[in-house]
Formats: structure tokens, C-alpha cells, sequence
């Protein structure tokens, strides 16, 4: 059943793997989280072109060639619901 909070969806992405379009899904879902108690972290960002190892940036301009997008999500003491939710980009 979808509540419709975004709680437990898959966020929709098209196949192209647009990564921009999927952490404005994330950011849409951050009052929901926040109304059960759930702390939902920055979004980060992991540049494909940077050198190993690459980095989780939090700012999309630091980010020129995004291969996938992430959000740490807590719950009540810091316990992690998800170690790191990601999109990846396809192709």
C-alpha cells in the first residue's frame, strides 16, 4: 500500500540514470522522514572522474561527472535504517 510519505519507495528515476532528478525526489521526502523521527543527512555525491578513492561531496557544483547520488538516513540514538540509500547511474 503507498502511503504516499515516501516511506520504503523506490525513487523514480528514468533509464537514462538522471541523478539530479533523484536527489529532488530525496529532498521532497525529507518532511516525511523528519515526521517519524527519522534524521535524513545530506545528500552526497560521488564524482566518477575524480581520483581514487573518490570522495562523497555534499556540494553538486564540487561534482562534475556524478555517477551516483546517496543519503545517510538515522533513526531514534543514531541507529542507521540503511547504511547509505544510492542511485547509480545507468549506462
Amino acid at each position: 500500500m503507498d502511503s504516499g510519505d515516501g516511506i520504503g519507495q523506490d525513487l523514480p528515476v528514468d533509464r537514462t540514470g538522471d541523478l539530479d532528478q533523484a536527489a529532488a525526489e530525496i529532498i521532497k521526502r525529507h518532511s516525511a522522514w523528519q515526521a517519524y523521527g527519522l534524521l535524513a543527512g545530506p545528500i552526497t555525491w560521488r564524482d566518477e572522474s575524480a581520483p581514487w578513492p573518490q570522495r562523497l561531496e555534499t556540494d553538486r557544483s564540487q561534482v562534475s561527472d556524478p555517477d551516483s547520488v546517496g543519503i545517510r538516513i538515522t533513526g531514534p540514538n543514531d541507529s542507521e535504517l540503511r547504511d547509505r540509500s544510492v542511485s547509480w547511474r545507468l549506462g
